[in-house]
């Protein structure tokens, strides 16, 4: 499976595999930075809830744009801001618990013009705006 993640400055997108697109206006003003953590976050849990409800484990690849993130994920920064730290540690308790029940789980960094929930955020902010 693989789930692709975004967030402007506005909203934020997700996309699991061909069948479910995510696409919000952000709850609160939030950094770059933070957005992009909130999108794989609500994705990353929108995946457990699915594969809790079908019983099933598999393979899972979430990609997004943000170097600096999923560096930070697979430990090669350091994430200092306690902000950004509380949902790191909110990502992995649910990758663990995906862990748990047979799944494998990896954060892989791609180029934006690979990542379709950038693509999708490009096409303009919601309702035309």
């Amino acid at each position: 499976m693989i789930v692709y993640t975004d967030s402007g400055l506005r909203e934020y997108c997700y996309i699991i595999g061909d069948f479910v697109k995510v696409r919000n206006p952000h709850k609160f003003l939030v950094t770059v930075n933070e957005g992009e953590y909130n999108a794989l976050l609500l994705a990353i849990n929108a995946v457990w809830l699915k594969l809790f409800l079908c019983k099933s484990s598999t393979q899972i690849e979430f990609r997004s744009d943000s170097q600096l993130m999923v560096r930070q994920l697979n430990g090669h920064y350091k994430c200092k801001s306690p902000k950004l730290s509380l949902l790191k540690k909110q990502i992995w308790d649910t990758a663990r618990s995906l862990i748990k029940v047979g799944c494998v789980v990896s954060f892989v960094w791609v180029p934006r013009e690979q990542n379709i929930a950038g693509i999708e955020l490009e096409k303009g902010e919601p309702n035309g705006n």
